[in-house]
């Protein structure tokens, strides 16, 4: 008889307190979720602030939220989950009466991208664990990675005689405003670039050097195919992802040359949209502007480069263009040729090996294959 009243008494306390928990559990709770900061550069080190608040006397023994976020961004000290694109980060916490909690997420952008968390979904269940009850948050934080760049004077070299070979660093962009003399014309040359003076009296062709004017600007080119006969979503993701990174560099290298640029793409933002073109214009907001361009971009080509190179042709009348592609062929050479041709200096940068026997003397080509480790995940972070 003791048994079934303890029983019963027993039955009567669970339902009782499930009752309540069902009603109230979920009651005047807040939570946000937030990070710590609106832009970050890939490889930064963020935070992650999440604040729970239960304003009542019921207290909640168990609570747990799930964050689903994209796998790009490294929870550290977490037990999460990856697939494919997505991350899952569980959080568990005691709330007790009229309580707040804040937990600090040390997060790790591993990728340039725009990152969001819309919605939080939270659990919690009644004293004894055994019903459990759920409610969605919508949160909506969101964060810019761009994408990280490097020095790219280490990688471009000149070679210069001055008693023998030596090997003088310079930069992808030569300074508007600095003329450091004369040297002898190279095929690479574009004749605009013939200093007739020198010319007559060394009775050979002499160009001037690292020479230009208030009116030069710069087109960087990005092509988004990462080989010849692709087609829609790159399938080498690494190689095109450093080809986002040299182009963020070449845009950092603008403002030390005092050169106006502008970026152009075989890709859109949206499906079906226009091919990428900006303004052309200098300074640390259109350098900024741009590489939040870069963050968006989506890993696929509009259409084929060798087409694109055809129809913007005529639209390109900068002093100087930079193409970084992650491969290289005839209508490649061809167009910087032709644009040579027309006075214009072409610079063609590539992130993957070449074979410098097929390359025109004409054109001028930089691989970084050699000087970079493209299995390497650091190259991506």
């Amino acid at each position: 008889m003791e048994i079934i009243t303890l029983l019963l008494i027993f039955f009567i306390i669970y339902f009782l307190q499930s009752n309540i928990y069902k009603k109230y559990a979920l009651k005047r709770l807040d939570y946000t979720c937030k990070f710590s900061k609106e832009e970050a550069v890939q490889g930064e080190d963020i935070e992650l602030i999440e604040v729970i608040k239960n304003d009542k006397f019921l207290p909640l023994p168990w609570f747990k939220t799930e964050l689903v976020t994209s796998k790009w961004l490294l929870f550290a000290d977490s037990d999460s989950v990856t697939t494919d694109k997505t991350r899952f980060v569980p959080s568990f916490f005691t709330l007790k009466p009229h309580y707040k909690v804040t937990r600090t997420w040390k997060v790790k952008c591993l990728k340039r991208g725009v990152f969001k968390i819309k919605n939080v979904i939270a659990v919690t269940s009644d004293l004894l664990a055994v019903t459990s009850f759920s409610k969605g948050f919508e949160i909506n934080s969101e964060i810019t990675v761009l994408p990280k760049t490097f020095d790219l004077r280490k990688y471009f070299f000149s070679p210069k005689n001055i008693s023998g070979d030596i090997v003088v660093k310079r930069g992808i962009i030569e300074d508007p405003f600095y003329v450091s003399g004369v040297r002898e014309y190279t095929e690479r040359d574009s004749l605009n670039k013939i200093n007739w003076l020198a010319t007559a009296r060394q009775n050979e062709i002499m160009v001037r050097n690292n020479d230009s004017t208030t009116q030069q600007t710069v087109t960087v080119i990005l092509n988004m195919q990462s080989s010849e006969f692709e087609k829609g979503i790159s399938g080498h993701q690494k190689e095109m992802e450093f080809a986002i990174r040299v182009c963020a560099s070449v845009f950092d290298d603008t403002l030390e040359s005092g050169m106006p640029f502008r970026f152009m793409a075989n890709t859109s933002m949206e499906k079906n949209g226009e091919d990428i073109v900006t303004g052309c214009f200098w300074g640390e907001e259109h350098v900024l502007q741009c590489k939040r361009l870069l963050s968006q971009l989506e890993l696929y080509s509009t259409c084929y480069f060798s087409d694109y190179l055809s129809q913007v042709y005529a639209s390109i009348s900068a002093s100087d263009i930079i193409i970084v592609t992650a491969y290289l062929n005839e209508d490649i050479f061809d167009f910087a040729i032709q644009k040579q041709a027309d006075g214009i200096n072409v610079k063609i940068i590539v992130v993957t090996g070449v074979d410098y026997d097929k390359v025109p003397t004409e054109c001028e080509v930089y691989s970084l294959y050699d000087d970079v480790d493209l299995s390497s995940e650091e190259t991506y972070q």
